[in-house]
């Protein structure tokens, strides 16, 4: 059976199973998710037969060679799976292939989860279509929660399909591009359900990893350097927003009232907010990077976003570290940590993060 052709099959056993396991209510959603993922499939084609055309922009030609290139480096040297994702290129005809949504209540950091048949529970729920997202994302907010849409451009399907190279990720830059591909590898070689954080900080640690190792196998310093520059940047920020999620913690905890809570809240993401403008100024040169991500309302589903995407990378870097820089041996011990009970894992895991130098 040819790739299509098992990739039709497993989607039709795919959506049969969803809709038996699924209620009334969620039957459409799923069928929506599928339909907008075969929309993708039916307008990818080979990267191969892309760079044979003579028409396309000397701009998507250099794209399309580095994925190559990255594709073949993740699986000989990252030991990511060796399988036809990104082996193709599909232009969608929009600016993200999905909008996910974030809730978290008002008066706490613990974000709302949502379970699916294949992937588990995860802490955000995903849509095809800005309209709807945002509907959604209204009627959480009604509910009272604190909710945010993050833009995505793209995500894994874990292996059940050939993952193809998006428009939506076409025009990042380099580091930023094979990175991604790197990462959405990473959840292709290990994926457990019900842990979104361990998951995201996973791939995002092996997309940090792997941009490196990328750079120093081209011997590229000038680019490894800037890396190196940008990694340290977002330390900086992610201790900023560390700082401020401790705060909340402490204050959510208290027995206050809600409206005293929520004024202190009010007051703590402001804080953030000037501790952002001075660092930029003091420590960063004017770097503007992130303020885009300070130019949307700061709120409890924002700041979830990032920590389900990093509150782990330190403790995998602390793995690596101590298996000697040897990914197939790091790999292995991840597993390891993988497959244990959750209560278990969580302990290895804040083991792992108190051994590791934070200035590291």
């Amino acid at each position: 059976m040819n790739t299509q052709l098992t990739q039709l099959f497993r989607g039709v056993i795919l959506s049969v199973g969803i809709t038996a396991l699924s209620g009334c209510g969620t039957a459409g959603y799923y069928t929506r998710i599928i339909q907008g993922h075969f929309d993708i499939i039916n307008r990818q084609q080979p990267i191969d037969a892309w760079l044979e055309r003579t028409d396309i922009d000397e701009g998507l030609r250099h794209k399309l060679l580095l994925v190559k290139k990255a594709r073949y480096f993740a699986s000989e040297a990252l030991h990511l799976p060796e399988n036809d994702s990104y082996l193709y290129y599909a232009d969608i005809g929009r600016e993200y292939v999905a909008w996910n949504v974030v809730a978290v209540p008002a008066l706490s950091l613990t974000p709302k989860t949502w379970c699916y048949p294949i992937a588990g529970c995860v802490s955000y729920r995903g849509y095809h279509s800005r309209e709807e997202a945002q509907a959604y994302a209204d009627s959480l907010t009604q509910q009272g929660y604190d909710v945010t849409i993050n833009g995505a451009a793209a995500y894994s399907t874990l292996g059940w399909f050939d993952d193809p190279v998006l428009n939506t990720m076409i025009t990042w830059r380099d580091p930023a591009l094979i990175g991604l591909i790197f990462h959405e590898l990473a959840h292709q070689k290990l994926y457990i359900k019900d842990s979104s954080a361990f998951n995201e900080s996973f791939a995002s640690f092996v997309q940090r990893e792997g941009v490196a190792r990328w750079y120093t196998a081209q011997g590229d310093v000038g680019a490894l350097n800037q890396e190196r520059q940008r990694y340290q940047r977002r330390r900086d920020f992610l201790s900023l927003l560390n700082d401020t999620r401790q705060a909340l913690e402490a204050l959510y905890a208290q027995d206050w009232t809600t409206a005293e809570a929520l004024v202190e809240k009010a007051r703590l993401f402001a804080m953030l907010q000037e501790k952002y403008q001075h660092m930029k100024t003091s420590q960063w040169q004017g770097y503007s990077g992130y303020d885009r991500w300070f130019s949307r309302p700061l709120n409890n589903a924002h700041l979830a976003s990032v920590s389900t995407y990093t509150r782990y990378i330190p403790a995998f870097q602390q793995l690596l570290d101590q298996h000697g820089g040897d990914l197939l041996a790091f790999y292995h011990e991840t597993e390891k940590v993988a497959a244990l009970p959750k209560d278990k894992r969580e302990q290895v895991l804040q083991a792992l993060l108190l051994a590791r130098d934070p200035t590291q």
